[in-house]
Parts: C-alpha cells; sequence; structure tokens
C-alpha cells in the first residue's frame, strides 16, 4: 500500500468528453451525432439532401416545423421540394432508416429513402388527378353490397398488395407508387402482383405488353 497515495473522491463528476465538433473531427455525411450536436447534424444532412434534389434540377425550399410528421414533401402544382429541416430524422439519417424499415413503416432502409421517395413524387404524372383516399385505394367502391361489389374486393386486394411494399404505402395510391418506386430503386425486389398493381396506379395497363421478336430474314437458298 502506497502511503502517499490520495484517496479516491467517489463523489466527483467524471470529467466532460469533449464532442466531435469541439475535437475538430465531425464528419456530416449521414454522420451520427453526439448529444449536443443534434441540431448541426440536421442542418447538415437536410443541405445534403436538399443537393441531391436539386442536382435533379428541382426546386427545393425550407420548412421548420419540429411537432411535424413529414420529413419532406413534394407539391405537384409548383413542383417543388420542402423539406423540414427540423426534422428528427436527419439527425441520423441511417439509424432512421433501418428503425422505420423495421417497423415496417417505409419500404427500405436507405437513408436515401427519403429522396427516391419524392422523386417517385416527382416522375408520377397522375399526381395531381389521383386523390382517392385509401379507404376505397384508387377504386370507386366505398361498402360492401353496393352496385360496385367487384370493385370493392379488388380494392381490398389491391391494399393488401399495397401492405407488402410498407405501411406508409396503404395510405393512398400516390404513396403507395412512392414507395414502390424507393424500394426498386433500393434494390428491393417485388412480385407480379405487386407490379401489376404499381403499374395498374400509375395509369399503365396492369400487364406490360409483350416484346415482339424480330424475326431474322430467311436464308437464301
Amino acid at each position: 500500500m502506497n502511503a502517499n497515495a490520495r484517496p479516491v473522491n467517489t463523489m466527483a463528476k467524471p470529467p466532460k468528453v469533449k464532442s466531435p465538433y469541439q475535437a475538430g473531427a465531425a464528419k456530416m455525411d449521414y454522420a451520427v451525432s453526439e448529444r449536443n450536436d443534434d441540431k448541426k447534424a440536421r442542418l447538415a444532412n437536410a443541405q445534403a439532401t436538399k443537393a441531391m434534389f436539386e442536382a435533379q434540377g428541382m426546386t427545393v425550399k425550407y420548412s421548420s416545423n419540429r411537432t411535424s410528421s413529414t420529413v419532406a414533401s413534394y407539391n405537384p402544382a409548383t413542383k417543388e421540394i420542402k423539406i423540414n429541416r427540423s426534422h428528427v430524422n436527419y439527425v441520423n439519417p441511417v439509424a432512421a432508416a433501418i428503425k422505420s424499415r423495421r417497423r415496417g413503416e417505409i419500404s427500405s432502409s436507405s437513408p436515401l429513402h427519403t429522396y427516391y421517395h419524392e422523386i417517385g413524387h416527382a416522375r408520377d404524372k397522375n399526381l395531381m388527378s389521383r386523390s382517392v383516399p385509401m379507404g376505397s385505394f384508387w377504386v370507386l367502391a366505398t361498402r360492401r353490397g353496393s352496385a360496385d361489389e367487384a370493385r370493392y374486393a379488388r380494392g381490398n386486394q389491391m391494399q393488401r398488395l399495397a401492405r407488402r411494399v410498407s405501411r406508409y404505402a396503404t395510405t393512398n395510391p400516390s404513396e403507395f407508387i412512392a414507395e414502390t418506386y424507393a424500394g426498386l430503386k433500393t434494390g428491393r425486389r417485388y412480385d407480379r402482383e405487386v407490379m401489376s398493381a404499381y403499374r395498374e396506379a400509375k395509369g399503365l395497363s396492369p400487364r406490360p405488353a409483350a416484346r415482339r421478336r424480330s424475326r431474322l430474314p430467311k436464308p437464301k437458298p
């Protein structure tokens, strides 16, 4: 035992650890932020997302609403993207996407999910004319036993197919299209039924036309 050793104060506070920003080693490319760096991470990751949209020639505006559940949105009337830079998802897009995917809320676990989702909206030519709520899911029948019983059944089938993509895809036909598009762009593959419903929601034929094989000229004798 060392008689000259100082007694240890067990009640003393632990020394403060510098954050990556204070230490000068911050990385803002979808980096995991520390306790006091959430605001800087949100702004930097929102700015990175804005730059990706602008690279596609799109007009982007910022909004700031901490109580809103909207991460980003597309306005088909003005053709503008609005980014809610106060949303908690921008603190750590990687972890946020993985968490939402595990819950089945979105169609991919990619940090670029929001980007591809809004691009899917922007490329949806029928977005302005599609305002049918998911209660009837792009069909006209709303009650069982109505004259459109077949359409009611088809609507239920389409909603089950949308659920294979994500819970958010069952919100309305436009979200089904955007969610499926984001899933496809991030590497997911869907069966024929889902892809048929995807084409139908976009206003296309559920079954794409078969490509005709060009006949080779017969060899001359």
